[in-house]
């Protein structure tokens, strides 16, 4: 709490400071190979959005709890990045997409398909 209130004497603000530091994130993973693949795209969303992570000393809570955390990295590793983990995120079609979660369906896991679904989107749409 200290260190906030000192950055904010400074003249620094918090929060963009943070901004900045996620948005460099993002850039280094892009430029890693000059290609942002599947699997860093959900890495960058589990470690940024969903899991809770440690900045400048603080302890800073993720979207869910521990347990959540753990389900939906196992459900975004399982299904997202063992079948398009290794593709570049822009050459990912909606067809793609389509034809994951319809395997997954077909499978008998309509659940697990809807789960799929909605956090491989929330991924995309954070990045």
């Amino acid at each position: 709490m200290r260190d906030l209130k000192l950055t904010r004497k400074s003249g620094d603000c918090p929060v963009t400071e943070l901004r900045i530091q996620k948005r460099e994130e993002a850039e280094r993973l892009s430029r890693r190979n000059d290609k942002f693949t599947v699997k860093d795209l959900i890495e960058l969303y589990l470690k940024q959005c969903i899991e809770d992570r440690v900045v400048n000393d603080r302890h800073i809570k993720g979207a869910r709890k521990r347990k959540g955390q753990v389900e939906v990295r196992r459900t975004l590793y399982h299904d997202v990045v063992r079948v398009l983990g290794g593709r570049i995120t822009a050459d990912v079609t909606r067809k793609d997409v389509v034809t994951l979660i319809l395997n997954i369906v077909e499978r008998g896991s309509n659940v697990q398909a809807s789960s799929v679904l909605r956090e491989f989107t929330a991924a995309y749409e954070y990045a």
